[in-house]
């Protein structure tokens, strides 16, 4: 799952004004016309707008929260008990 928060360079408490400034900027850096279509840049573009679109709704905010919750849960422990195995 990517973790739309780094992708911004933002923390998860960051207003709506910090998230479009931050998305703002770096779409701009990252723009296919300013890359002269560069596949990578192209790819970072479309993670950005995926991102930002996603933040930038409260509704589809809280839901990619809960899931970004419920998956840092699920890695932890599966990380956990890897550990006590390997002890």
């Amino acid at each position: 799952m990517q973790d739309f928060y780094r992708t911004l360079g933002i923390v998860p408490e960051a207003s709506g004004d910090d998230i479009r400034k931050a998305f703002r900027k770096l779409s701009y850096q990252h723009h296919p016309d300013k890359n002269g279509n560069n596949p990578e840049a192209t790819k970072a573009y479309q993670e950005l707008s995926e991102a930002y679109h996603t933040l930038i709704d409260d509704n589809e905010r809280a839901k990619y929260d809960r899931l970004r919750v419920q998956t840092n849960t699920r890695v932890w422990n599966t990380v956990n008990r890897q550990e006590e195995i390997d002890v």
